[in-house]
């Protein structure tokens, strides 16, 4: 056990031993009135200390209904967060694989341009360009025409 749930177990018997000595001490019986409505009168007899605890066990409930309410509230925005970030993951997920698939088909189009090459050079009879630079560069000189 927790020393912070053995401190909040502590405080409820503390508070509930309270609330008990509290009605012991103010346990003479009054006229509690409940309805009121023109001559009609209802009243009871109640121990006097009965409408504070009555007091603080209805505000109690109602605390809790309340923080119910938003606990709730942020507990659905908390899933509306995760359902985005799991639909964020999956968009980059997908994102990655078409990096993956355009990779590995520029990997196979510079291998088909090496095969290409290595043809056109067996073609004229000349060394493989494997290792000759690219581009216009590259591209064998026209001979100059004479005039």
């Amino acid at each position: 056990m927790s020393p912070l749930r053995a401190v909040q177990i502590i405080v409820v018997v503390l508070v509930a031993a309270y609330a008990g000595l509290f009605l012991s001490w103010n346990n003479d019986a009054g006229p509690i009135v409940t309805w009121n409505l023109g001559a009609t009168l209802y009243q009871e007899g109640l121990p006097v200390g009965a409408l504070p605890l009555a007091g603080v066990i209805l505000g109690v409930v109602i605390t809790t209904l309340l923080a119910l309410g938003s606990y709730r509230a942020s507990q659905a925005q908390l899933r509306t967060a995760q359902a985005d970030r799991t639909s964020a993951q999956d968009l980059l997920e997908k994102a990655k694989a078409r990096v993956r698939t355009q990779k590995e088909a520029i990997t196979k189009l510079e291998q088909q341009k090496a095969e290409l090459q290595k043809e056109l050079a067996d073609l004229r009879g000349e060394a493989p360009a494997a290792a000759a630079p690219s581009g216009p560069a590259a591209e064998p000189e026209a001979p100059a025409e004479e005039a």
